[in-house]
């Protein structure tokens, strides 16, 4: 199954966002680990991440990584 998925990068804050495109509304969220952000919809599902010092904590250069993959 294909999802749409809209990704962006605040480097001037170092924050990458990740959503999903979806019709369903943001009910909550959440935050397993200090610096990622999880929205929920009300029936749990992930609509999308922020993650906070993501270029710090490697994630940017990780994602590069596995799309050159592709």
């Amino acid at each position: 199954m294909m999802m749409d998925v809209s990704v962006a990068y605040d480097k001037d804050n170092d924050v990458l966002f990740i959503r999903f495109i979806t019709d369903k509304k943001q009910a909550d969220i959440d935050e397993p680990v200090n610096g990622v952000i999880v929205y929920l919809a009300e029936d749990g599902t992930v609509l999308g991440f922020e993650i906070w010092d993501a270029k710090k904590k490697g994630v940017i250069d990780a994602l590069i990584e596995e799309i050159s993959k592709a």
